[in-house]
C-alpha cells in the first residue's frame, strides 16, 4: 500500500511546495490577472525544475491552460517565445495549449507537429470524476488561475466520499481485496479535500466566499452540505459556528 502511504505525506505539502515569486503569482492570479507576465512567469517555473518536474507538470499545465483561454489572442506570441524552453518544459506546455483546447492553441500546436496530442479530446477537469487527490490539485490550480466557483464545487463534490472515512486506516488490518483498496483510495480523496477546502478557505477569502455560497444550494447532498459546515467552522470558527438542533442534528450558523 505504498502509493498511499505516499499521498498522505503529499496531502500535508501540496499547496506548499512554492517559494517566493512564483507562488505569489500562481496562487494568488485570479485576484489581479498579470498576463504580461504570462513569459517571465513561465521561464521562472522553467528555471526553478518546476516545469518538467513529474510531481507539478499536471497542476501548471491545468494553470497556464486557463491563462492561455482568457487570452487566445496572447497564445502564439507566448508559446513561440516560450519555445526556447527545453522540451519537457515545452511538453507541459504543449499539455497546457492541447486543455486549452481553444482555435488559437490547436493551431499552435499544429504548427509544432504535436498532432499527436489533437488526436484525443482534451480533458475538462470539470467534468471528469475525481479519482485521486492530484485530480483536486489540478482543480485547486483552475481555480488560482479564474477565481471561478466551478472547480471548487468539484472539490466539494469529493466531499461524497466521507461514507469511506476510516477506509485508509481499516485497509492495514483488512484482507487487502480490490474492494478494500478502492475504499482506502476513496477515503485518501475525501480526506485530501477536506483538508484542501480547509487550508485554502484560510489563506484565501474569495474561496470562503464561494464556500459560503455553495452552502446554499438546495442540490447539496447530505455529505457535501453537513462536511462543508465543519470545514467551515473549523477553518473560520469566529464567522461560522455549528450547533445541535432539538432534534440533534447539527446546523451551521454565521455569525454577524
Amino acid at each position: 500500500m505504498k502509493w498511499i502511504l505516499l499521498t498522505t505525506v503529499v496531502l500535508s505539502l501540496s499547496f506548499t511546495v512554492w517559494a517566493g515569486e512564483s507562488e505569489a503569482w500562481l496562487t494568488n492570479y485570479y485576484k489581479s490577472p498579470a498576463q504580461q507576465e504570462f513569459v517571465s512567469q513561465v521561464k521562472k517555473l522553467s528555471q526553478s525544475g518546476m516545469l518538467s518536474d513529474g510531481k507539478h507538470q499536471q497542476s501548471l499545465a491545468v494553470f497556464l491552460s486557463r491563462i492561455l483561454v482568457a487570452n487566445p489572442k496572447q497564445t502564439h506570441q507566448w508559446l513561440s517565445t516560450l519555445s526556447v524552453l527545453n522540451q519537457k518544459d515545452r511538453q507541459t506546455l504543449h499539455y497546457a495549449a492541447w486543455l486549452a483546447d481553444t482555435d488559437e492553441s490547436k493551431a499552435y500546436l499544429q504548427l509544432v507537429d504535436a498532432q499527436y496530442l489533437l488526436d484525443s479530446k482534451a480533458i475538462n477537469y470539470l467534468e471528469i470524476d475525481i479519482k485521486s487527490p492530484k485530480t483536486l490539485d489540478n482543480l485547486w490550480y483552475y481555480f488560482f488561475a479564474t477565481g471561478e466557483a466551478a472547480p471548487i464545487k468539484r472539490i466539494v463534490s469529493a466531499l461524497n466520499y466521507a461514507e469511506y472515512s476510516g477506509a485508509l486506516k481499516a485497509y492495514k488490518t483488512s484482507e487487502k481485496t480490490n474492494e478494500d483498496e478502492r475504499k482506502a483510495k476513496l477515503d485518501v480523496i475525501f480526506q485530501a479535500a477536506r483538508w484542501s477546502i480547509g487550508s485554502n478557505v484560510k489563506q484565501h477569502p474569495k474561496v470562503a466566499e464561494i464556500c459560503t455560497e455553495i452552502m446554499k444550494d438546495a442540490q447539496l447532498s447530505q455529505n457535501e452540505a453537513l462536511w462543508l459546515s465543519i470545514i467551515l467552522s473549523e477553518a473560520l470558527p469566529n464567522k461560522y459556528k455549528m450547533k445541535k438542533t432539538a432534534r440533534g442534528d447539527l446546523e451551521q450558523t454565521v455569525l454577524k
